[in-house]
């Protein structure tokens, strides 16, 4: 983001719009990195979709903008992966999607019970 306020001239006074894209930005928060970035949006976003993020992230700012609640919407994304990181953040993002990926997560059941 820097590197674009650097090469368009703008400041981040001009950035009211901010969407971050990211499954593993906790424990922070978008609210948090508008801070770190020294921003005060008028439209703020988190989108937590995995691979369809990136879209999902564009057409919001894109609604954002054309409905008023945003002049110029800055859309971050970034994630950190590594060995075994999907079962990592899986064991802390969604009871729902752990029940549901992994077998022996299931409510009392084992590999061997029926």
């Amino acid at each position: 983001m820097r590197a674009v306020l650097d090469r368009t001239g703008l400041r981040p006074v001009d950035i009211d719009g901010l969407s971050v894209s990211s499954f593993t930005v906790g424990p922070d928060t978008a609210i948090g990195l508008t801070q770190h970035l020294g921003l005060s949006p008028r439209w703020l976003d988190h989108v937590p979709l995995g691979g369809a993020s990136g879209v999902v992230a564009l057409r919001r700012a894109a609604r954002a903008v054309q409905c008023g609640d945003a002049e110029l919407v800055v859309c971050v994304a970034g994630d950190t992966n590594h060995v075994d990181s999907f079962r990592t953040m899986l064991s802390t993002f969604s009871r729902f999607a752990r029940m549901r990926s992994i077998p022996t997560a299931r409510a009392g059941r084992t590999p061997a019970s029926p």
